[in-house]
């Protein structure tokens, strides 16, 4: 599972601030990720996404595009954009289509 730790700040809505990074993003099985998690008290957590759904059965996590295109728009209204020649992405597995090829003939 791919996942990461907040907390979240009373600061406005979609700004940088509202987020509080605890645990940074890694991948690691379920109960690993929330083993090492155990400083932190987790009594109002609140957990979404795939991983979260499918783990932990929490309910299907919410459109985001919404959301980020806001978040986009509070970072260009205070001149905090990059290039877009800068952004890469950031791959936490191989693409289904070389699992599929490396699975042909097994």
């Amino acid at each position: 599972m791919f996942a990461a730790l907040y907390r979240v700040t009373d600061a406005p809505l979609f700004t940088p601030e509202r987020l509080v990074e605890l645990e940074p993003p890694t991948v690691a099985q379920p109960a690993a990720m929330r083993a090492s998690w155990a400083r932190h008290d987790l009594s109002s957590a609140v957990f979404t996404g795939d991983g979260a759904a499918r783990y932990l059965g929490a309910p299907e996590p919410p459109l985001l595009a919404g959301a980020i295109g806001r978040m986009g728009a509070v970072q260009a209204s205070r001149e905090q954009t990059i290039s877009p020649a800068a952004v890469h992405p950031l791959y936490i597995r191989r693409p289904d289509a070389e699992l599929a090829r490396d699975n042909v003939g097994r």
